[in-house]
């Protein structure tokens, strides 16, 4: 087998034990690195005389909580194989339902190329794998922080205490963030030019990944049954102090979409809450279909004032890996980021 690509050492062993696994059911996998033409790391997979090649992305964890942006991500591949630590047998069969085929180190793997069908679900690794340790930067004090720069690209050159106001975040928290996101290569330093992000769109990723699983469940207030169907449709937050966000603001955003749930997000104040209860006759209910979520940010908005920033809409609906809330998600993404993502 040729020298493996050039990555990380924790992927290059993923890579190395998903292979063994497949080199045990009877396929051959060859390794190719990127070359000038083709970025990331190439797989070539040969199996009764049939020659498969893969663009190889390499997760280390696989869950509810990132599938819908992992989807996203390898959309934009072409013929990309996923490859992790350990799928279990429900997001193994999400995974199978979105068409991503994928290798684990435990032996599961799904590869769909007709004749070829590869389908095992359900192994188990010998080890018991432990979840990385995510750094302070991808903690909710720095999730909170990365967004307000995402959002607002000019606050990276602010003072700390400015940048700390906008993320609501204590201003000893912009420090070690800052110097966080230095090291990881997504912050240069340019002296008296100033500061500037880089790797946007992997930082995107990333922040969406910890969005999901660290700050997203911490938002929620309650969730409530309306009374009247597809009543958001003629209201607007008035007085009321809430903006849409989720689902609902996707649809406003987009036209493609009718919310499964209505999302209002909020400060934490209970009388603010109560009140937007009581105009729209929300009524407690842990499986309804309207959710309040608190701000976690103090930023004022860029465009509609009436709906959290379009970072949000598209991480939130990436959350649920709905296959609609993706396709609308790359809507958003298109639509509203690449412009702030994309640009040096």
């Amino acid at each position: 087998m040729p020298p493996k690509p050039n990555m990380p050492h924790k992927d290059a062993a993923i890579l190395d034990a998903a292979v063994a696994a497949l080199l045990a059911m009877g396929v051959t996998a060859e390794l190719r690195p990127a070359t000038a033409r083709q970025a990331g790391a190439h797989m070539r997979l040969r199996y009764g005389g049939q020659t498969i090649n893969f663009v190889i992305e390499v997760k280390r964890l696989i869950n509810q909580a990132n599938l819908g942006v992992i989807a996203h991500r390898l959309a934009q591949l072409d013929k990309p194989l996923l490859v992790t630590e350990y799928v279990t047998p429900p997001v193994a069969q999400r995974l199978r339902e979105l068409k991503i085929e994928f290798i684990d180190t435990a032996g599961n793997a799904y590869i769909e190329k007709p004749p070829l069908l590869i389908w095992v679900n359900g192994s188990k690794p010998e080890q018991k794998l432990q979840e990385t340790r995510a750094t302070r930067a991808f903690q909710p004090g720095g999730l909170k922080l990365i967004f307000a720069l995402l959002c607002q690209p000019e606050l990276i050159n602010a003072n700390y205490r400015v940048i700390a106001e906008a993320a609501d975040v204590a201003l000893g928290t912009v420090g070690w963030v800052m110097a966080d996101l230095k090291d990881a290569g997504f912050l240069i330093d340019l002296g008296k030019r100033g500061r500037k992000l880089a790797n946007k769109r992997k930082l995107l990723d990333l922040w969406v990944e910890g969005y999901a699983r660290q700050l997203r469940p911490k938002c929620l207030v309650g969730r409530y049954r309306a009374l009247r169907p597809d009543w958001w449709k003629d209201t607007r937050p008035g007085k009321l102090h809430f903006q849409w966000g989720g689902e609902t603001a996707a649809a406003k955003m987009t036209g493609y979409l009718k919310p499964a749930v209505t999302t209002l997000y909020m400060t934490g104040d209970p009388k603010e809450q109560q009140n937007v209860l009581k105009e729209f006759r929300l009524v407690k209910d842990a499986a309804g279909d309207v959710e309040i979520r608190e701000n976690f940010w103090k930023f004022a908005a860029l465009d509609d004032a009436t709906m959290v920033p379009p970072l949000l809409t598209y991480a939130d609906l990436l959350a649920t890996a709905d296959d609609r809330n993706m396709e609308t998600a790359r809507i958003v993404y298109d639509d509203h980021l690449a412009r702030l993502i994309e640009t040096a």
